[in-house]
């Protein structure tokens, strides 16, 4: 009986073969025809998509490789054409030195009737190296064209890839766009939440996980934590080649969280190094004599306030600052029905001006955005009749987009502040009443630098005293006027200072 010799097959398509109606199966069937026809025992046939993962493909053309290199009784390599083995030289490469193992192995290349081995004609390796050129040329150009497509869709605004954590691609109007996928854009927020509040990676991903949250389906690993807390994606950009792009997506974090996360981050390498939030620094107290801002020290336990740039400055104790604070929030108390309706009148007016601003504001950024994208107009209808090179129009509608982008993101954040000064105003009462309460059984230290970021626009030292001015509602209620004490229907206005030594010597 003769023994047949063995064969493996190759069959592999590009998404574009598969798109012109070109299958694996089609192709499949030829290698298995010229197998039958030359009385091959044809072992397996392996088939490999370009739409699957490069690295899968990688690692099946590597196992093949393995195979025939290990399995001397296989010579036979059947493939319908060149750039169906080889699409870059290191499969070529892989390919001849099997080839030049034993003159026994061959490759055959269906299509092209030609079969290629270690004692083939110098016109034939010659024709296979040209071949292989080609098919290397075509794998190569393919790539730079798609990177070009990619790169084009990055300078829009639109991150080229397929997958990030936290949204998801949704068709609109013709094209793929990012959209915020609640659940795992929930998770994301937890994350940068847990860490700003000081701790550790490690304890992060054990809080995650006793919450029920899962990144992918799975608990979150460390590493992958890190890379979340780190990527801009999340603050409305995104990293395309090493290169930052302004993002047309929704952000899920702010720009202070995410910045202050990073501070984190970067400062030690660890939060769970940082041992204090300075409720009071970062700018929020000011020195009477230069201005500057008072800086928090930890020294023994214990945190301290004090100016830089004056010289022979004494230290401000972080618990004599806090003392002070509770005293002036002691008075947004709101106890006399006239003095509650008092305060809904001075909030409306408020919140009055504040639309009216806000109004003004959203018009001219209106207006500025309807010339930019009368701009983008003229710049496209200048290009498509020739009188602006490709570069110069690629440049200036980047620089259009760009500037687009921030218009609409303002007109954006103005819409949310209005709504949110709707709010701020309607809510007061109960912060109000709840203030002290707050910052003295709830709060963070990160918290009560947030809220008083907000409530006041002016904190100063006077030495014996802080000086505040409050805003954004809270005025009203600080210097709202008193029922005079045994006389009904008088009023008199609060003093705001409250005098009491700060200083540590």
């Amino acid at each position: 009986m003769i023994k047949l010799m063995q064969a493996i097959g190759l069959s592999r398509v590009s998404t574009k073969d598969q798109q012109e109606g070109f299958s694996l199966t089609s192709q499949t069937n030829l290698l298995k025809e010229y197998s039958k026809k030359h009385d091959f025992d044809l072992v397996e046939i392996i088939e490999m998509a370009e739409s699957a993962s490069s690295e899968r493909n990688r690692k099946l053309f590597r196992q093949l490789m393995d195979r025939l290199d290990k399995d001397s009784s296989i010579t036979e390599l059947v493939v319908e054409k060149t750039d169906r083995i080889t699409r870059n030289w290191a499969d070529l490469v892989a390919v001849n030195n099997w080839l030049q193992k034993n003159e026994n192995n061959h490759l055959h290349l269906v299509k092209e009737n030609l079969i290629i081995n270690k004692n083939s004609k110098s016109t034939e390796t010659f024709i296979w190296s040209i071949k292989a050129s080609v098919a290397d040329f075509y794998s190569r150009n393919l790539r730079e064209e798609v990177l070009k497509g990619m790169e084009q869709k990055a300078l829009e605004g639109w991150y080229p890839n397929n997958k990030k954590f936290g949204y998801r691609l949704v068709l609109k109007e013709g094209r793929k766009v990012w959209e915020i996928n609640p659940a795992e854009a929930f998770f994301v927020k937890q994350a940068f939440s847990l860490y700003a509040s000081g701790l550790s990676i490690k304890a992060v991903v054990k809080r995650l996980f006793e919450m029920g949250l899962r990144h992918s389906g799975r608990p979150v690993a460390g590493d992958h934590l890190w890379k979340i807390l780190k990527d801009v994606f999340y603050i409305g950009k995104f990293n395309w080649r090493g290169q930052i792009y302004e993002g047309k997506h929704e952000p899920i974090i702010s720009l202070e969280r995410f910045y202050y996360v990073q501070d984190l981050l970067q400062g030690k390498g660890h939060s769970r190094t940082i041992k204090h939030f300075f409720a009071y620094g970062k700018g929020l107290i000011k020195c009477p004599t230069c201005n500057h801002s008072l800086v928090g020290e930890l020294q023994k336990g214990q945190v301290y306030y004090r100016c830089h740039e004056c010289k022979d400055q004494k230290y401000l104790k972080e618990e004599l600052i806090g003392a002070e604070i509770v005293k002036h929030l002691e008075k947004f108390e709101i106890v006399s029905p006239r003095l509650a309706d008092w305060i809904k009148d001075a909030l409306k007016s408020y919140r009055n001006e504040e639309t009216l601003f806000t109004n003004d504001t959203l018009k001219k950024l209106a207006d500025e955005l309807e010339l930019y994208n009368v701009r983008k107009s003229r710049l496209y209808d200048d290009h498509v009749d020739g009188k602006i090179e490709d570069n110069l129009y690629q440049q200036k509608m980047a620089e259009y987009d760009t500037r687009i982008k921030e218009l609409e993101a303002g007109i954006s954040q103005n819409q949310r502040n209005d709504s949110l000064s709707y709010k701020l105003a309607d809510s007061i009462f109960e912060l109000a009443s709840k203030a002290k309460h707050l910052y003295l059984k709830k709060f963070t230290p990160e918290e009560k630098w947030q809220f008083l970021r907000l409530a006041s626009s002016n904190i100063t030292n006077r030495g014996d005293y802080l000086d505040i001015t409050f805003k954004n509602g809270f005025d009203v209620l600080f210097n709202r006027p008193k029922l005079q004490i045994g006389e009904p229907g008088r009023i008199r206005t609060s003093d705001t200072r409250l005098k009491r030594p700060l200083f540590c010597h």
